[in-house]
């Protein structure tokens, strides 16, 4: 079994894995699996894993790793690479190659901070942005393939749910 360090990291590992998994559509039938909320959400995952990864990758040269950093900066602004890292839950040396990548391709600029010299901060550029809007289009497109059987109601009480769960400042009653 996969052994994620975080709630993140284990994306990676996840990935690299998934043939191994042998985990085809997720098309559920067995009682058995259904009958379970944890089965029934990991195999959601598994299946929005897979299937985010390959469009993004296919259409857009990037993985779901550069998805998540770049809707983590324009949404969240992190003040801080270190912030940054702590946020997607990777390791600040990994955070910076993944950086490096998307410095790369013209995604992001790093600059140190005015608050702060011994920070450093990074920025979406216009392509980022535009990159982050394509990528949103395509998980949008999934997310109605995928549940496609709830309404657009059902499926925005599902993202209510989701979020709330996963809230860090929930306490189980």
């Amino acid at each position: 079994m996969i052994q994620p360090q975080n709630h993140f990291c284990g994306y990676d590992a996840l990935m690299s894995h998934l043939e191994e998994l042998g985990l085809e559509r997720c098309s559920v039938e067995s009682q058995g699996v259904n009958d379970r909320l944890a089965l029934l959400v990991y195999r959601a995952g598994i299946e929005v894993l897979a299937r985010g990864e390959a469009a993004l990758k296919e259409e857009l040269g990037i993985g779901g790793r550069d998805y998540s950093t770049l809707a983590i900066l324009v949404t969240d602004q992190p003040e801080s690479q270190q912030e940054l890292a702590r946020l997607i839950g990777k390791a600040p040396p990994v955070m910076v190659a993944a950086l490096d990548e998307l410095e790369e391709r013209g995604l992001v600029a790093r600059r140190r901070s005015t608050r702060d010299r011994r920070r450093t901060v990074v920025e979406v550029t216009d392509a980022g942005r535009e990159m982050l809007a394509k990528a949103d289009a395509i998980a949008d497109r999934l997310m109605e393939e995928i549940f496609g059987a709830l309404t657009a109601d059902e499926r925005a009480g599902l993202h209510d749910t989701l979020r709330r769960a996963m809230a860090a400042d929930v306490v189980p009653a």
